[in-house]
């Protein structure tokens, strides 16, 4: 179903100041033992010529134990190279919720898990080579210290070096769920994971569900709450935490970001935090029921390191769709990569109702942002909730369609994009050599083609007709001369 993700209007977007960015391929993966009600691609990762796409629905070994699905490109493509599931998996465990990847290293989120108390959640650690030769075997399951049932462990997850992030959204520390958030360490010398220390928000509330999003970037984290209330009631926040901010591994809190909007203070309900994404000194927060395009239309918001300041990681950006429309929640899922973000809106009505888009952003050297491609399925069908998640590392895009039929009723689909900056159009009446230059050759390769009445000859109505109007129309793209 899904071929060309792209708006058939165009394929390259130009930036504001002459740059340009389009797509150079695309390629749909579905999983090879895929069937209905799988998700897969609830949750998707990408890490250079390495992807992983989540189906926490699969019942392929047991009823939604779930499953994560690692992909390579070794020349000539993506092709499916491993199936990931638990040791210990089970019923309605939800393995692949959320997943991450970093190198050698495949974090899988499972909500669902029950070994320490029911629902408490946990998350599994598959590492490349572990058990032979990319074998991605388990390394790890990680566990709270201190579970308890309904805590859902493994509601998000990061992962960057040796170090992981799991999120507890709905964990009671002080409040009815306020979540929390664990971090464990990979030991250098033994290889195995342990517990490092649970983090807070500083000003913890009931249903703030802090952890509803994680980013881990070396040492810095990011941890998105979407039912805090400074902003308004439920208008959401995100906290950022740094390593040996206060001590050696104290992960100490940096600063808590709220959106900045010069229209009105009020966010309620925004739900800003509700996914979040860093590389590096940029972060991007999705705020997935803000208003601005319409109701619950949603935005995201980028913020940058030393804006304001030296560790200021002040507002830069809001993206808005340029389709806003009501119900869309643009922002359920974001990523970021350098110069380019990536912005989920899994419920856009463009063209079919909820069938998804993706957007995708980038700034150029005056620091201004826009809008250069909305990615979405060529034949999109209703409810695909393509955009259900998105990921991007360099030029590759990584996009989930978790309810798509590809592969049976919500099977789910993954799509991967590479995007490309040489998007120079072709010169249509340059046809024989030396191309680049326009001469009689091309004349007399045009009406070759007309003489043999070849189907490109056909440049003019009626189409399927070849006639004076085609050499005409040929001469006439002659004469303008091939685009620079």
């Amino acid at each position: 179903m899904k071929l060309i993700p792209i708006l058939s209007v165009a394929l390259c977007a130009a930036f504001v100041h002459g740059q340009e960015l389009c797509i150079d391929n695309e390629q749909l993966l579905v999983a090879s033992d895929q069937g209905s009600l799988a998700l897969f691609g609830i949750h998707v990762d990408i890490d250079g010529q390495t992807l992983v796409v989540g189906a926490s629905d699969n019942s392929s070994t047991v009823f939604n134990g779930g499953a994560v699905y690692v992909f390579a490109d070794i020349g000539g493509g993506w092709s499916e190279t491993n199936i990931l599931e638990s040791s210990d998996l089970d019923v309605s465990d939800f393995v692949g919720y959320s997943v991450a990847i970093d190198g050698d290293t495949v974090i899988a989120g499972a909500w669902g898990d029950d070994g320490a108390d029911s629902q408490a959640g946990a998350a599994y650690i598959f590492e490349r080579d572990f058990g032979g030769v990319d074998a991605w075997g388990q390394r790890a399951k990680l566990v709270a210290p201190d579970a308890d049932a309904n805590d859902l462990l493994g509601f998000d997850v990061s992962v960057s070096g040796d170090t992981a992030a799991v999120s507890a959204v709905l964990d009671n520390d002080a409040v009815l769920d306020q979540g929390s958030v664990y971090l464990f360490q990979r030991n250098g010398g033994t290889g195995d994971w342990e517990f490092l220390v649970r983090l807070l928000a500083p000003d913890p509330i009931a249903d703030a569900q802090f952890g509803s999003g994680v980013a881990l970037d070396g040492d810095t984290l990011v941890i998105g709450a979407f039912g805090d209330n400074e902003a308004g009631t439920f208008g959401g926040a995100a906290y950022v935490f740094e390593r040996d901010l206060g001590g050696a591994d104290a992960w100490g809190l940096r600063k808590k970001l709220t959106a900045d909007n010069a229209a009105t203070n009020d966010q309620t309900n925004d739900q800003f935090g509700f996914e979040v994404a860093i590389d590096q000194d940029r972060i991007v927060v999705g705020a997935i029921k803000r208003d601005l395009g319409g109701v619950f239309s949603g935005s995201a918001y980028l913020f940058e390191r030393d804006e304001g300041g030296v560790d200021g990681w002040g507002q830069v950006h809001e993206f808005i769709a340029s389709d806003a429309h009501n119900g869309q929640q643009f922002g359920n899922t974001v990523a970021v990569s350098g110069d380019r973000v990536v912005v989920g809106a899994l419920r856009s009505d463009s063209p079919e109702d909820q069938s998804g888009a993706a957007y995708v952003y980038a700034v150029d050297e005056f620091g201004v942002w826009s809008e250069q491609l909305i990615l979405l399925g060529e034949t999109p069908e209703i409810g695909d909730l393509f955009g259900s998640s998105v990921a991007i590392d360099g030029d590759g895009v990584l996009i989930g369609a978790r309810i798509d039929t590809q592969s049976g009723v919500d099977g789910g689909s993954a799509m991967v994009i590479e995007l490309s900056t040489d998007c120079t159009e072709p010169c249509e009446a340059d046809l024989a050599e030396p191309f680049g230059v326009l001469n009689l050759q091309d004349v007399f390769a045009y009406l070759a083609l007309f003489n043999a009445q070849d189907p490109a000859a056909d440049l003019a109505a009626p189409f399927g007709v070849l006639n004076l109007q085609d050499v005409f129309a040929y001469l006439a793209l002659f004469n303008a001369g091939c685009p620079e």
